[in-house]
């Protein structure tokens, strides 16, 4: 069965962003490099209460680049200082193998439950 793309027009990026394509973004490394990053990276803030559970997403560009990192459902006045934080380890990651459909290079939406 051939998975089709499905597209979702992002007006700030003033192009289509792809959620489900032919071959999705793969992390260098896979799932496990991906999760070391995150704990080696993701530093702890001060702060009173600590949420253990994240909701990222993000664009995966054309060239690999993580772009338009954000936390579900959440204004950016609303973040915690850990959100803050998973937001700037997610920016600064490097780069992944980009997600394709029809053998075309084009940028894919991506959701990362992150928990600690």
């Amino acid at each position: 069965m051939k998975i089709t793309a499905h597209r979702v027009m992002i007006p700030l990026l003033k192009k289509n962003i792809y959620t489900l394509v032919d071959k999705m973004p793969e992390y260098s490394g896979g799932n496990v490099a991906l999760q070391r990053y995150i704990v080696e990276n993701f530093v702890y803030p001060q702060q009173d209460y600590f949420q253990a559970s994240f909701q990222v997403e993000f664009i995966i560009e054309n060239d690999g680049a993580p772009i338009n990192v954000r936390i579900r459902n959440k204004q950016e006045k609303e973040l915690t200082e850990a959100e803050k934080e998973i937001i700037s380890v997610i920016r600064k990651m490097p780069k992944w193998q980009p997600g394709e459909c029809k053998g075309k290079v084009i940028p894919v939406r991506m959701f990362l439950p992150i928990k600690f």
